[in-house]
């Protein structure tokens, strides 16, 4: 008789590889240091606040 164990369903929840998630922390992180800088950094003595 057949195996009774099927094959699971290539569609559905997958984990996205390394690459794709790298770029997205990496999208995340510069997003954030982009607001730090111009929001949360002190001014410059010499410009004063501009």
């Amino acid at each position: 008789m057949a195996s009774s164990q099927s094959k699971e369903r290539s569609g559905g929840l997958q984990f996205p590889n390394l690459k794709t998630v790298l770029a997205v922390i990496t999208g995340i992180m510069m997003l954030v240091d982009l607001y730090f800088i111009f929001m949360v950094a002190p001014t410059d003595a010499v410009l004063g606040h501009v």
